[in-house]
């Protein structure tokens, strides 16, 4: 078995002229037919307006719910709108950190992981039951 790992970590390298969303989901369709997806306690940025190309692979785009950070688009595109039949997403995983290892955090670091905007924490919680409730 010959599998070659590069790791996306989609907070880097957006930068100026780049529509922040359209980058991100371009890296996930680069990742295919893989997706891994990593959560914690941040739900991430929420754009006002979903701005990405209106191609073929991404004009679900126009009709999808706003409010939805660009984290829970990647995780939707990647895995969660397909089924696991779907040979698009053979091989999805996700893995949710388990929310203890807060009390190991410094109180003043706190913040750095956790959401305090109740939207971003409705959010989160959406999500993570999105996952749950998946094939994955």
């Amino acid at each position: 078995l010959r599998v070659r790992v590069h790791a996306i970590d989609l907070r880097w390298g957006v930068t100026g002229e780049q529509q922040p969303l359209q980058r991100c989901l371009e890296a996930v369709d680069e990742a295919r037919p893989f997706f891994v997806g990593l959560l914690s306690e941040r739900y991430g940025w929420v754009p006002e307006v979903y701005e990405a190309d209106h191609t073929a692979a991404f004009r679900w785009l126009q009709h999808h719910p706003l409010g939805q950070s660009i984290t829970h688009l990647e995780m939707f595109y990647g895995a969660l709108a397909n089924k696991p039949a779907d040979t698009t997403t053979p091989c999805a995983s996700f893995y949710l950190r388990d929310p203890s290892f807060l009390s190991n955090v410094p109180a003043e670091l706190v913040p750095d992981f956790v959401d305090s905007e109740v939207r971003a924490k409705d959010g989160l919680s959406q999500l993570k039951r999105d996952i749950r409730q998946s094939a994955f």
